[in-house]
């Protein structure tokens, strides 16, 4: 059988199981599609899902969260609690939402709180390989005496 021209441009996954997100999910982060982006989706169906510790990337990313109805994408039922910027600050995200985070921006802890029903989790980071830059201690908010963030 003939060798096809345009074949290679066909890719299959990669995928894997991942056991905080429901299913299978697709994690592209070295640069498998030969396109500059790294891409993740998952499914969110229960609250095992946490990232905790805060960090930045030297690149743009996109975190989408979307109803998992695939008839009505804004059918979405889940809270999902993330914070933003050197202060921590607090967004819960309760509808189909974008969280567009430019490079050097802090942001997580990223939490899911509550599912009601199935949620699309797509990231998409502007980068051939994914990297993530933890905080550490010297440059983590601190608390003040009542545990909030300052």
């Amino acid at each position: 059988m003939p060798k096809s021209k345009y074949g290679r441009y066909l890719i299959k996954g990669p995928f894997k199981v991942i056991d905080h997100y429901t299913g299978t999910s697709i994690v592209a982060h070295e640069n498998e599609y030969n396109a500059n982006i790294a891409i993740g989706y998952h499914c969110l169906a229960n609250t095992k899902f946490r990232a905790e510790k805060p960090h930045t990337h030297d690149f743009h990313e996109l975190l989408c969260f979307i109803g998992g109805n695939p008839l009505d994408i804004k059918d979405f039922g889940a809270e999902i609690e993330i914070s933003l910027g050197k202060e921590l600050e607090k967004h819960v995200i309760k509808s189909p939402t974008v969280v567009s985070i430019p490079p050097g921006l802090i942001h997580c802890p990223l939490i899911v709180k509550r599912v009601d029903k199935p949620v699309v989790f797509l990231e998409v980071s502007l980068t051939p390989k994914f990297g993530t830059k933890f905080l550490n201690e010297k440059n983590a908010p601190k608390k003040n005496k009542k545990g909030a963030r300052k």
